[in-house]
């Protein structure tokens, strides 16, 4: 994390082979899978993103995706900004573990 200006950056990378060009435009929506050949043994259930994105927007932060990251993959930024309270409070639950994937 790092802060940029008046918000605090966090960005994700991987070095897969990115984001299909074909979902770009819906990567945030529910149920979106970048291979609907897969079903939900062999791959997610397309709402990891999407949730991503209710929270983030929950705390006023931005969210946004795209391909080439320096390891060459995919990425994804939040954008939580530094100037202005939190909009929303989650309560911490350490007997609450959230699920991957």
């Amino acid at each position: 994390m790092r802060e940029i200006d008046s918000a605090a950056e966090l960005t994700v990378a991987d070095d897969g082979p990115g984001f299909p060009a074909s979902i770009m435009p819906v990567t945030f929506e529910r149920f979106v899978r970048p291979d609907s050949a897969r079903g939900r043994v062999t791959g997610g259930t397309g709402l990891g993103l999407s949730i991503a994105a209710t929270l983030a927007r929950s705390q006023g932060a931005t969210i946004e995706a795209g391909n080439e990251s320096p390891l060459g993959g995919a990425w994804v930024r939040l954008l939580f900004p530094t100037d202005q309270p939190a909009t929303a409070t989650a309560e911490v639950r350490p007997d609450v573990v959230a699920p991957t994937g």
